[in-house]
């Protein structure tokens, strides 16, 4: 769907991008597990993008190393996305 992002500051940037319209964020837990240094968080991101409410389904994968997130994979639909956005 979306090319990988590697590197912190490229991070910063893309999600810097993606969220440029966005207000009134809020992100709801919907499940939450770990096991060692896996983190799996389920959630719905609600915000406005662009003044209208949109809700963002997604999933969340972490790995973790000394306290730090070392790799990040988010899955979502964009075009639910897109859709509830206009």
């Amino acid at each position: 769907m979306l090319d990988p992002v590697k590197g912190q500051a490229a991070l910063k940037g893309f999600i810097a991008g993606f969220v440029a319209n966005w207000s009134d964020t809020k992100w709801e837990i919907v499940n939450l597990v770990s096991r060692g240094g896996l983190v799996i968080a389920e959630r719905v991101e609600r915000m406005k993008a662009g003044g209208r409410p949109a809700a963002l389904p997604c999933c969340g994968v972490f790995e973790m190393q000394g306290g730090k997130i070392k790799v990040w994979r988010d899955y979502f639909d964009l075009p639910t996305f897109a859709k509830a956005a206009g």
